[in-house]
Parts: C-alpha cells; structure tokens; sequence
C-alpha cells in the first residue's frame, strides 16, 4: 500500500482522488492572507512616513541653524578690516572694532632666540665631556660617552621652552643649536655650565656675564620657577652650594636647602647696598612663575659670582659664542604711536583688530569699516533655509487627481500647522524701533509660500538703522534707571509689554573686605608671608612673600601689581594705615580669606594670624515682577519656573534698596521662532517626537497582527493538508479493498 501525505516537506497529493489539493489550498491560503498583505503594505507607508518626517525635522533643523546667524547682539555687530599689504600685514575685526584708518609702520618683527655651537668633527661621535649645564632652569647631565646626537635628546626631552637641533654639513661642520619657543626680547634661551664647562667647550658660551633680564636700570631677573617653596635643587635638579659676593659682602647659598625666597632673605640680611625679592610673572604659556629680583646700586656692577650660582638660575648670563637670531620683540607705529609686542600677533592696539605682523620695514594701511553684508548673508541664509522647508512639504504633499497617488504628508495636519505657525510669527508685529516686522526688512511670500528678500530694502535697513534691525531680531531690554540693566533671558521668558517689569531690591551686593588688624608704622623686621584664599581663588591658594624692609606702602603696591592678586582683589591704606584688601568681585563668589605667617604687629603687614578684620560680602536679593529671583552678586536671575521672567537676568548696580524701576523687555523674533521650531524638533518632548512615537506604535501593532494571522494561517494550512491527506488515505483505501473484492469475485466466476 502506498503511503499518502508529506514526508519532510515533500507533498504527494491527490493521488487516490485525481484532486489537484495543493492548487486549491494555496487558493485558499491567498485568500486568508489577503488581510495580512493589506497590512502590510498599511505598514510600509507607514514607515515611508516615519522616514519623510525624520527628513522634514531635519528640515526644520536646518531653518532653526540658520536662524542661530540671527539670534545674538554679536551677530549685528558688523565689524570688517582690510589691509593695503597683505604681504606685509594681515588683519581681522571682531565687532567691537570702531571704524576708521590707521598707518601701521613695521618697524622690527619678534623673533625667537637661537645660538649655536662652533663647528665639531660629526653628530655621532663622543665628545669626551663630561658636567652639567642648564637650559630655562633645568640641568642636564652629560657623559664622555654623549654625542651632539644625544646632548640634544637630552635637552629636549626637558620640554621646557628650548629645542635643540642638529645640523650636520659633513665632516667637521656639524653644529648643534638651542632655540627658544617662545618669541620676543624676554624669550631669550637661559645656557650655563653648572659643572664642568661642555657648553664653553662646544663654543655654545664665551665671554663675560650680564644681567640676562633688566627690566629697568640695576636691576636683575633670574629665571622664571615654578614656586618658591621648593628647594633651588628640587626646581633645577642642581645641587651646587658656595657663595655669591655683593659689595664684598659674602652670602653662602646651597641649593639643596635653600628656595627663592631664602635666597633674597640672605642676600638682604647681608647688608648689602642690593636689595633682593621674589616677584611674580607670567609666562608665555600663562602660568604664574617666580624670579629672583636684585636692585641697587651694586647691581650688576659690585657682584661676584664665583661658583656660578646666580648664573645657574639665570640672573646673569655668560654671552654666546656663535648667536644665529637675537631674542627680540616686534615694534609698530601706530599713527606715530610706537609699542612692542613680544609676538607678531599684536592684539587690540586698534580696538578690536588683531594685526598679524609678516614683514618689517614696511608701511600698511588698514581700514576699519562697518561690513553689514554679513549680517545680509544670514538674512539670506535663513531665507534659503525655510525655502528648502517648503520644497519638501510641497513635494510629498502632493496629489495626482489622475491616478489619485498622493504623497506621505498629504492632507497631513501637522505640516500645515507648522507652515501656518512660523508665518505667524515671520509677519507679525515686533521690535522697539523703526522696523517692527520682516515685511518692512524686504521679506514676502511668493504663490508658492516661499520667502522672498528684496536685497536692496535690506541693505538700506542695515546701513540706516542697524540697531532697530538687530532690536527686531534679538530679544533686548531696556530701563530709565541707569543702574538697571539687561543682561540675558532664554525663549521662555516673556515679553514685559511697554510698562516692563517691576523690579523691587529687598538688599545690594557688597563686596568681601578684610581690614588689618595692627598698622604697620615700620619697616618689616624680617621675610612674611601672606596666604590669600576662599571661593575667590578657587582651589589653589596664593601666597605672597613680603621682603624684609618693606612698608606699608609697598606692601599695597606689590599687592595690586601682583598678577595672580591684581585682578581679582586691590589694596589700601585706611586713615589710620591699617591695610584694607578689597575684593573686585561681588557678592558671595567674591569672599576671601586672608593670614600671615606672623602675628600682628607695627613691624609687618598687621595681616597677623586672626587678628583682621574680615566683612563678607552678599549677593543681591529681590524680585522681578514680584516674581521669585536669585541673586548672585550684582545680578538677579528669575527662577525658571516663573510664569512671566522664567530666567530673565538683569544688573543692578545701585545703592538704594525698594522699588528701584523696571525693566522692559521686548522678545526678539528670533527667539520666539526659535522656541515655536525646538517645540517641534526637541528630541524629549518635541511634536516630531510624538509623531515617530505614534507611527512606530502602529507600525509594532501592525508587525504583533501580522505575526499572529500568519500563525493562524500556517495552522489553517497544515489543518487542511492533514484533512486531505486523510481523505486520500481513506481513498486508497477504499480503491484496495474495491481491487481486492473484485478479484474475489473473478475467481469464483472461473470456478
């Protein structure tokens, strides 16, 4: 008997009945899955959809990053500078550049220090010298075994400010140089030999000694370190020790226990006719370092350095045996002002232009103007961008009444509301000035609801009336009392209307001051160190060294030239020559402490160790609106949950507490478009957001139906199979059993 079914996946069907069953059950199976393919294809225009609004908030991405080029007060600030001599001297303008012409002479460029060696056989042979030398206050050490080669390894692995190069021109003229980093008559490279003598040797020194850095006359500078609490010997890697002599007055000095600070001590406690301190500086990388400082008479002329001490940390310098380019700074004349810069990027000498120096000898004129087609570009570009916007809402919202095709976004509510909600906001009344809409700025709309810009009309807006164009733009406010000003708000803050909001200070801003607690009426009997400190420095602590002899008053002048103290506090005598140290800063972020390292006396600064008086100061407090605010120093910043001044921030500067004035505050369009464009695009709580998450719900139910009604119908398929196949059986069943009869039946006719 045959078998009838299917056997791993292979059908054999109507084989008893003659019935063509897997015909009729792919008919049927078509049939039921007719629901499944509608689904489908619901599904995929779904997804078609989700991707066309994925592009059209790119789209509106696009109008609002176009819109940025019209959103701030900087970007109305149309500053441009030309240059006669472009080989000579590049310019650019910030927009806070004033217009006009200026002559700028060239007189010398900055350059970058640079000495040599005398010629040596090769690069790679040893030298047979053996010492230590220093370079910017750093040693290096060297072996018999070192070559040019290696020398320079050495130093530049320091990474101090110095690089030294190998120049090989063959067989006795190879050199080995050491250039600064840094430009400019302060750059100048720092050489010595600490032992040994490998740079005399090389011919890199020769000659007498010189102050390396004077400031004025008599006076000396060593080299820049990076604190005065460490060792001489932990900041050079030196340990040297011996003796200086000042107007034949002997100091010893050891390097490996004596600081800066130790150092001027002695060479004061000495008694000679040179005074000694440490004072601070600013390096080219902009940190803070420390140099020893000597003046007096006796300076440089009554100084014996024996040991080398002061010219291993640079206050004197032996001269160079071969200088390739001298340490030197840029000068320029200015419309017959002449000034030096140690860079040849010279910055604000005209106000807002940067002058980039390429050649001296040279005379440049350079014209300061007011370039407003910038500002007209952006104008443009936003226009192009919202154009893009609607090209792409036009193209998939159309309908072909034809074949009745239509794209994804037709008859789509939202696109129009968008369109219709920038419109509004495009044409509607703004600004406190003479131009109050776009329409007046040359903006329209073409049939299309394209923008277009009469280029012209703006151009004329620009150049005649720029700051109510920029009004118009960019949210700006305003109040009659001068101590009241505006200072920022956010796109939800609101528009005040013309009677502003009332701004009420219920207590001013003071600023943190400390006042001594001894006046000094002598001379400091000895060294003192004060310790500034608090959330006016930061983490980092300053500590000022005061010399021994020093009075009151050059305590108050070292205070307020100090460039790690100047900027942030100022110092003072009271009427009774107590010191008083005011903070420049206002409110709580402003507050210091200040300590000495002695007690309060009349023969110190009277700082003392607690003894001071010390008034913190405290940050405004009011409101705005009669809206919650807080302060933090001069300026009040709105809460941001207010209804009305959420994040509305102004100054006040005024001494009187109460009802104070008001403010007014007019909303730039910018703003307001730019919070209606991320009220679409936010990608949180945006509507594009809402929308991908509402097609994606469908698009996962459809995927869950789908899923579900394929299952039915592979279990209706396999039911109906089964079905036949058992009918089949039963068939050939039957067709046995009719067979088998009918040969019964013929035998027993035969017999």
């Amino acid at each position: 008997m045959s078998t009838l079914g299917s056997t791993s996946g292979i059908h054999f069907a109507g084989l008893a009945s003659g019935i063509d069953v897997d015909s009729i059950i792919s008919k049927l199976i078509q049939i039921e899955s007719l629901p499944v393919q509608a689904l489908q294809r619901q599904q995929q225009a779904l997804q078609t959809k989700q991707l066309v609004y994925g592009q059209l908030k790119s789209q509106v991405q696009s109008v609002a990053t176009a819109l940025a080029g019209l959103s701030t007060a900087s970007n109305f600030n149309p500053a441009g500078a030309t240059s006669s001599d472009t080989a000579s001297l590049t310019v650019s303008a910030t927009g806070t550049a004033a217009p006009g012409q200026y002559t700028v002479k060239i007189n010398k460029l900055a350059q970058n220090h640079k000495v040599a060696s005398s010629a040596q056989t090769n690069a790679t042979d040893a030298l047979n010298l053996a010492g230590t030398f220093v370079v910017n206050g750093k040693a290096v050490q060297v072996t018999a075994s070192d070559t040019l080669t290696t020398i320079a390894g050495k130093v530049n692995a320091l990474g101090n400010g110095v690089v030294a190069s190998v120049l090989n021109g063959g067989t006795g003229s190879a050199y080995i140089s050491f250039g600064s980093t840094v430009s400019g008559a302060k750059g100048g490279v720092q050489l010595a030999d600490a032992t040994g003598s490998v740079l005399s040797s090389l011919g890199v020194l020769s000659g007498a000694k010189s102050l390396r850095e004077s400031p004025a006359a008599n006076t000396g500078l060593s080299y820049g370190f990076s604190d005065t609490s460490s060792t001489i010997g932990t900041l050079t890697g030196l340990t040297n020790s011996g003796s200086i002599t000042i107007s034949g007055q002997a100091i010893a000095i050891d390097f490996s226990t004596d600081t800066l600070q130790a150092v001027a001590d002695k060479i004061n406690a000495a008694g000679s006719t040179a005074t000694a301190s440490v004072v601070t500086s600013t390096s080219s990388t902009g940190a803070t370092v420390y140099k020893l400082q000597l003046t007096g008479a006796a300076v440089p002329s009554s100084i014996t350095d024996t040991n080398g001490l002061l010219t291993d940390i640079g206050v004197l310098q032996q001269g160079f045996g071969n200088q390739l380019v001298a340490a030197q700074d840029a000068s320029i004349t200015v419309d017959n002002l002449t000034l030096t810069s140690s860079t040849n990027q010279v910055n604000n000498v005209v106000p807002g232009v940067t002058l980039n120096l390429l050649k001296d000898n040279t005379t440049v004129t350079v014209n300061v103007t007011q370039d407003t087609q910038k500002i007209s570009d952006a104008f443009s570009a936003f226009k192009d961008a919202y154009n893009n916007f609607v090209e792409f809402t036009n193209q998939y919202s159309q309908f072909d009444s034809k074949t009745f095709d239509s794209g994804p976004l037709f008859g789509d509510d939202n696109v129009q509301q968008i369109q219709n909600s920038v419109n509004n906001v495009l044409f509607s009344p703004n600004g406190t000035g003479t131009y109050k809409t776009l329409t007046q700025l040359g903006y329209g709309l073409d049939d299309k609801g394209k923008l277009t810009l009469d280029t012209a009309k703006l151009g004329t807006a620009l150049s005649t009336d720029l700051q109510s164009v920029k009004n118009l733009m960019v949210s700006v406010g305003s109040s009659t009392n001068a101590n009241i000003t505006y200072v920022s708000s956010t796109d939800k803050t609101l528009a005040s209307g013309t009677t502003g909001y009332a701004v009420n200070i219920t207590r001013v801003a003071t600023k943190g001051q400390f006042t001594g607690g001894t006046a000094q009426t002598l001379a400091n009997a000895g060294s003192e160190q004060l310790t500034f400190g608090g959330s006016l420095f930061g983490s980092t602590n300053v500590t000022l060294y005061i010399d021994s002899g020093s009075s009151a008053s050059d305590l108050v002048s070292k205070i307020n030239a100090d460039t790690r103290l100047k900027d942030n506090v100022v110092a003072s005598l009271d009427g009774g020559g107590k010191l008083v140290v005011t903070s420049k800063r206002y409110g709580t972020t402003g507050n210091f402490t200040l300590v000495s390292n002695q007690t309060a006396s009349a023969s110190n600064s009277g700082v003392g160790t607690g003894s001071g008086t010390m008034v913190d100061g405290v940050d405004v407090a009011g409101t705005i609106n009669g809206e919650s605010a807080a302060g933090n120093g001069q300026y009040l910043i709105a809460n941001s949950g207010n209804t009305n001044t959420s994040n509305l921030q102004i100054q006040y500067s005024g001494s009187t507490t109460g009802s104070v004035g008001s403010i007014v505050f007019n909303k730039g369009l910018s703003s307001t478009l730019n919070k209606l464009l991320s009220s679409y695009t936010d990608s949180t709580s945006g509507r594009f957001k809402s929308i991908d998450d509402s097609i994606q719900a469908q698009i996962d139910d459809m995927t869950t139906s789908i899923t579900q009604k394929q299952s039915l119908i592979t279990l209706q398929e396999d039911t109906l199979r089964k079905k036949f196949t058992a009918m089949e059986t039963a068939l050939s069943s039957l067709q046995a059993q009719s067979t088998q009869l009918s040969t019964i039946l013929k035998s027993s006719s035969s017999g």
